[in-house]
């Protein structure tokens, strides 16, 4: 039987992440990840806001100090230089931490291994794999949320496509973030489109839906039409395709009920900011903590929330506004931008907000409404913990497809 100081289940974005940062403090216990994949590849890629320093600088591609969201024919564009909304493709990430835990010998990665029964024992936990069973003291948990812990409050379906078009279109200075261009009386479906040149872009269709999974079609005819319609890009060349699902408003398992040593991590944790689906950042910030706790002060110290109390309380009406009256979600992100100053915007988006900023956000939005969604999510709160916080004493569900998931379909 395998024995390791810390057990990470699952190898992609928060567990390489956090092996990374383990590495960086010298961390002198042995690490095993349990990854089901056999090769990394450019399956997805990340964006964020530049507030806080992390491990990955060198993956960044491309970055843009302008943004804006457009509704119907209206556009409200923002500007900073103290904040660049950053890029980092997939395969570049995953090739820097793969890099960094080559180099040091008490870090191993299994890739082509599932994780089945996960069991508590005195020691620790004792999780079988396709290799074989393995004990660790530490248990680091990324797997996809168990159907326990209850579905999100919405659901963030994206389909994008990197096009090359042979005439100039894009502005390679400006992220189109939303463009609610087409009739929102469904509410939560806008376009996003990040330049790289005036040529060459991810243009993508996003939905906000209290369903887990998209309609691919539906999505792909959207796609077109925004491209021939609103771009003007009838002929163009697909060099690679993403599509997923991001939860938003995941229900979040309370601390007191997890077994010593374990700890949730990535979308399990609540690492996805639940106003937003941006995860990338927060992740490296709670590994960043994670590991300096560990390396200090022991497993006991180990931070226990992802985002402010205020940020979720926050979001959960936000969030709840949009589920309650969908049509209602292109005006709002629209007020946002159009009304409260840039880097306040950046903040709050990515849970550095100040006081201030957030009262600027609040007071862009509608008052009474807001009020009403408040006062009834106090009496029937959707965000409430859940008891089941992992898989101890089963094994999880073994599907083709996990509800929340990045699927990469290069053609």
């Amino acid at each position: 039987m395998e024995q390791v100081d810390l057990l990470i289940l699952g190898g992609g974005c928060s567990g390489l992440s956090l092996a990374v940062e383990l590495a960086g403090r010298g961390y002198a216990g042995r690490v095993l990840i349990v990854e089901p994949r056999k090769d990394y590849a450019r399956d997805r890629l990340w964006c964020y806001w530049s507030l806080w320093p992390h491990s990955f600088q060198d993956c960044v591609t491309h970055r843009w100090t302008t943004w804006s969201v457009r509704l119907g024919e209206r556009e409200a564009r923002q500007s900073t230089h103290a904040y660049a909304y950053e890029r980092i493709p997939a395969d570049r990430f995953y090739a820097s931490a793969l890099r960094c835990l080559a180099a040091v010998p008490t870090m191993a990665l299994w890739r082509e291994t599932r994780a089945g029964r996960v069991s508590a024992t005195s020691s620790g936990f004792e999780v079988e794999t396709t290799r074989g069973p393995v004990r660790a003291p530490i248990l680091l948990d990324a797997r996809p949320p168990a159907p326990a812990f209850g579905p999100p409050v919405l659901t963030q379906h994206f389909l994008g496509w990197h096009v090359r078009v042979q005439e100039p279109l894009f502005d390679p200075s400006c992220v189109t973030l939303m463009d609610f261009w087409t009739d929102q009386a469904g509410g939560g479906a806008f376009c996003y489109v990040l330049p790289y040149s005036p040529t060459e872009a991810l243009v993508e269709t996003t939905r906000l839906s209290s369903e887990p999974f998209g309609d691919r079609e539906r999505d792909e005819r959207w796609l077109r039409d925004y491209l021939a319609t609103r771009l003007g890009a009838e002929r163009y060349a697909i060099l690679d395709r993403e599509r997923g699902a991001i939860p938003m408003g995941l229900p979040i398992a309370t601390r007191s009920r997890w077994p010593a040593g374990y700890h949730p991590i990535g979308t399990r944790a609540g690492l996805v900011r639940p106003s937003t689906g941006y995860a990338f950042l927060a992740i490296q910030r709670w590994s960043q903590a994670f590991a300096a706790a560990l390396v200090a002060s022991g497993p006991e110290a180990i931070p226990a929330r992802p985002y402010s109390a205020l940020s979720g309380w926050v979001d959960g009406i936000f969030l709840q506004r949009l589920r309650d009256e969908p049509a209602t979600t292109a005006a709002t992100f629209f007020a946002i931008f159009d009304q409260v100053e840039a880097d306040a915007t950046v903040r709050f988006l990515s849970d550095r907000g100040s006081l201030g900023d957030y009262f600027d956000v609040i007071a862009a939005l509608p008052t009474w409404p807001f009020l009403k969604t408040a006062v009834r999510r106090a009496l029937t709160s959707r965000l409430r913990p859940t008891d089941d916080p992992c898989w101890i004493g089963a094994a999880p569900p073994q599907s083709e497809r996990e509800p929340y998931d990045h699927v990469s379909d290069p053609r």
